[in-house]
């Protein structure tokens, strides 16, 4: 799912009814690597006996000791993960993630990867995964099962990115990061930040380990690429339903969309969510905890989010209509890739919206952008569409300085129960506890009656 939040959310905060049972047997197939029986695995795997299936395929997974490791650094060999996202209510597959499939073919048909891994579990409910929609799109369009890896645990961007790590294959050097224009630069700094707890934790893990004849005792790297898929840009607003909080997600616009995506970075819902108190019912990466402030890399990884999402949501604020392929298409005001470098200066020069393109930004910094917000809901007539973006931003999140501004407990909101509501009994019992077994007493009524550490069974 689209999450670090995951877009199939509609918000990062939307809190999903899932059941508690779920989320523990997901739990339970992380820890003891029963995955491959939900699919996480080869599609050929599932063409054996039923028997079979249930034992795990040890060698299709990735070793975590970095001399086992599947990770080759440098290797050109490259692996795609094409990230998911909630199904129609129908339980068919949107037209966003039809579009990351066929992105996927073409990765294959040019030999820049050979695997697949789709990646996507069940986050809206409809009874069969992301992955398994994306793996008959997949094959509907060309590609051989055998090239196809399930991952379909994954509820959120950062646990597509995490599980899928369980199934490179051998000598992999490249990851290829296949999503929506407007799901790209969340998705990619989520990415960043999960691929970089993963190598600290395994090199903390294993630095002192003597098997590991490094120098550096650097984990191997993969080289992250982006791919983002162009979405299709209508300009019906009369088929959106952004304005009503309970439509599904598929029916909201390209420009809502993309403007989500900027709000929850903005907001800084984004790396919060994957630290501290969850922020729905959905623990991500269960059981991992990633607090990207221990991340040098974090400000310039967040920094060129927050810029690319901005030209996103500019570009794509003309696309009023969802990305479903209905109704009139409008050139598409993207181009790739997109510049990762905040923008500095404004060069509207009074053009329509229409033409919002990617050089067409604000003359101030981010940091700076209170200043052009607006009350209300008007608008500054000169900036029109283009300017939207850093009014919501504003609006929402303050400047993009104060978001970035630590978020303190409040005095009296942490408070402890009052002391002396519970009745106090002697406590009964002292410690060490004895380890052995005593001998069984042969009045067991007087068992019950002393409960002491030296009268047991």
């Amino acid at each position: 799912g689209e999450s670090g939040q995951s877009e199939d959310e509609a918000s990062p905060t939307r809190v999903k009814r899932r059941a508690i049972g779920s989320s523990l047997v997901g739990a339970l197939v992380l820890v003891v690597g029963i995955a491959s029986i939900v699919g996480c695995t080869s599609l050929r795997f599932r063409e054996l006996p039923a028997h079979i299936r249930r034992m795990i395929d040890w060698e299709a997974q990735n070793k975590l000791p970095p001399w086992m490791t599947s990770i080759e650094e440098g290797s050109p060999q490259g692996v795609a993960i094409v990230l998911g996202q909630s199904l129609k209510p129908d339980g068919t597959p949107s037209q966003v993630l039809i579009d990351r499939a066929r992105m996927a073919k073409t990765l294959l048909d040019e030999g820049k990867v050979v695997k697949v891994i789709v990646s996507g579990g069940d986050p809206a409910g409809v009874g069969h995964t992301e992955a398994s929609e994306l793996a008959k799109v997949l094959m509907g369009v060309g590609i051989p099962a055998e090239s196809i890896i399930l991952e379909a645990q994954a509820t959120t961007t950062a646990e597509n990115i995490w599980f899928s790590l369980r199934w490179l294959p051998k000598a992999t050097g490249q990851l290829y990061i296949i999503t929506s224009d407007f799901h790209m630069a969340r998705a990619t700094y989520i990415s960043r930040e999960v691929l970089g707890y993963w190598y600290k934790m395994l090199e903390d893990t294993y630095k002192n380990n003597p098997d590991w004849h490094s120098a550096t005792k650097l984990y191997p790297r993969l080289t992250l690429h982006q791919v983002p898929v162009a979405s299709f840009c209508g300009s019906n607003a009369s088929l959106n339903h952004d304005d009503d909080p309970k439509a599904d997600v598929t029916t909201k616009s390209l420009a809502l969309r993309a403007m989500d995506e900027l709000k929850w970075l903005g907001s800084r819902e984004v790396p919060n969510a994957l630290f501290g108190s969850p922020m729905s019912n959905i623990l991500y990466i269960w059981p991992i905890q990633i607090n990207v402030t221990k991340d040098a890399n974090n400000p310039s990884n967040f920094e060129a989010a927050m810029a690319v999402a901005t030209r996103v949501a500019q570009g794509l604020c003309a696309c009023t209509a969802p990305p479903e392929g209905v109704g009139p298409e409008i050139p598409y005001p993207l181009t790739f890739p997109l510049d990762a470098s905040l923008p500095t200066k404004q060069q509207h020069g009074g053009k329509s919206s229409s033409s919002a393109g990617t050089d067409k930004l604000p003359r101030r910094r981010l940091q700076g952008t209170a200043r052009r917000c607006v009350p209300g809901n008007s608008l500054p007539s000169d900036l029109s569409c283009g300017c939207l973006f850093v009014h919501e931003a504003c609006r929402l999140a303050g400047s993009y300085q104060a978001v970035q501004a630590p978020i303190s407990c409040r005095a009296g909101a942490c408070k402890a129960p009052p002391e002396g509501v519970c009745p106090v009994i002697p406590y009964p019992l002292t410690f060490p506890v004895d380890a052995s077994l005593s001998t069984k007493p042969a009045d067991w009524q007087e068992v019950i009656k002393s409960a002491g550490t030296d009268k047991l069974p």
